[in-house]
């Protein structure tokens, strides 16, 4: 049987959950990243030299967005990854609040932080 492999062009790797353990998250990241290179059916095609974007769909603090950003940056680039981004969707709202809950019609007061 043969079986074609192709090297992916980006990755996107979506993350959620409570932002009272900012860890949740980067463990949650670090089981993607796992599968993504030693799954069954991606580990033939892992490339790290492509853009990786980590939206992270939880409304935390600025504070526990930086602990989260920091620590997915600094492990993907030991693995050689260097074009990488990290997303927070953020709202007036604080406090913790899952976005994915809290959807509504309007996109009002609604912005990306960005940490690179």
């Amino acid at each position: 049987m043969y079986t074609d492999i192709h090297i992916h062009g980006s990755y996107i790797i979506l993350i959620s959950g409570p932002c009272t353990i900012w860890l949740h998250h980067f463990s949650r990241f670090l089981q993607q990243l796992n599968e993504l290179m030693f799954g069954n059916n991606t580990k033939d095609s892992w490339n790290p030299r492509v853009k990786f974007v980590v939206p992270v769909m939880s409304n935390c603090t600025h504070f526990e967005n930086k602990l989260i950003s920091t620590a997915i940056l600094e492990n993907i680039w030991i693995l050689g990854v260097m074009n990488a981004a990290v997303l927070f969707l953020k709202s007036n709202e604080h406090g913790g609040n899952n976005l994915q809950q809290n959807t509504t019609d309007s996109a009002q007061g609604a912005y990306v932080e960005l940490h690179t």
